[in-house]
């Protein structure tokens, strides 16, 4: 089932997914994690930033729950990464603000547990240069499914707004594991 809206506030670059049992109610480190990782989207447990080119207004945005990994991305996406992200179980979309997109639903479909994230987008480049855009001219596309964990993969990062972060040369940032794994690790 695929959730689309043409209205999805960000701002400062960035929406969110979001869940109850974020340590400390935010991720400190996500854009540090983002800026010298894939160039598009930085986990942890209960939590994904999302880089968008736009500065603040409005992107076209598309959420999926899938039951595997889907097909390749198509060439029309000019970036297109995969990582993964433990939820407790509640996973929802929020913007910039904290608001929650209530109609997009709760995106942790298969329970408490480790997904995958691929995370697909066009037009970077041109929110970056409209910067507040008070109509969609940027476009995202979020697949979610359950799956063990593993490094980010980059499928391609075709935009300059994402080149200016990733390193083909640094290794695949790893996932990050729930505080209650890491205490029993």
């Amino acid at each position: 089932m695929m959730w689309t809206t043409d209205a999805m506030h960000v701002a400062y670059c960035q929406y969110f997914l979001y869940g109850p049992e974020l340590p400390d109610g935010w991720d400190a480190h996500a854009l540090a994690r983002l800026f010298h990782g894939n160039g598009v989207a930085a986990g942890c447990p209960d939590h994904l930033t999302v880089l968008c080119g736009t500065h603040t207004g409005l992107i076209r945005l598309g959420v999926e729950r899938a039951a595997e990994r889907p097909a390749e991305p198509g060439p029309e996406w000019e970036s297109a990464v995969e990582l993964s992200l433990y939820s407790s179980g509640e996973l929802h979309l929020r913007a910039w603000d904290g608001v929650d997109i209530a109609d997009a639903g709760n995106l942790a479909h298969a329970g408490r547990g480790w997904y995958r994230v691929r995370v697909q987008t066009r037009g970077r480049d041109r929110g970056r240069e409209t910067d507040t855009a008070a109509r969609a001219v940027e476009e995202h596309r979020l697949t979610i499914w359950p799956a063990p964990p593993s490094p980010d993969l980059v499928l391609r990062v075709g935009d300059l707004t994402g080149r200016r972060h990733h390193d083909p040369r640094r290794p695949a940032p790893r996932p990050i594991s729930p505080p209650a794994a890491r205490r029993a690790a």
